[in-house]
């Protein structure tokens, strides 16, 4: 065992009486030994100081929700942001449709209805029936 263990054991009282008498007998006589022994002793009163705030109710709750909000993948994030681009997009290729629609069938002198000239279809005549009817 090294002299590090040995002097956590020490402190924490888990050595037999023996070897705690060998370790009191060596504090007395060695300077770095007992400058090991407070640095030991050092850590473990700002551990036990931290320990007891830094872990607030529902600690682990809280982490594993900010895991799983940056744990979004790039994949999602292009996702959403192709998804609203296109919802845009879809709105002003509808507001254009219509308004041409509209144009076209106010100005274009067309006859027929809205529906009709916004798809294109052709006047319907007694001879383009009787050709498509057979």
């Amino acid at each position: 065992m090294d002299d590090r263990e040995l002097l956590i054991r020490y402190r924490d009282g888990e050595l037999p009486e023996a070897d705690m008498a060998a370790v009191r007998a060596r504090l007395s006589t060695d300077p770095a030994l007992q400058a090991s022994l407070s640095r030991i002793e050092a850590v473990s009163a700002a551990v036990e100081r931290t320990a007891a705030s830094a872990f607030e109710p529902f600690f682990s709750t809280r982490v594993m929700a900010r895991i799983r909000a940056d744990s979004r993948s790039a994949s999602d994030l292009v996702y959403e942001g192709l998804r609203w681009a296109f919802a845009r997009v879809a709105v002003v290729a509808v507001v254009i449709v219509v308004t041409l629609g509209a144009y076209s069938a106010i100005g274009g002198g067309y006859s027929g209805t809205v529906v009709e000239v916004m798809l294109g279809l052709p006047d319907v005549t007694l001879e383009s029936a009787m050709t498509l009817g057979g």
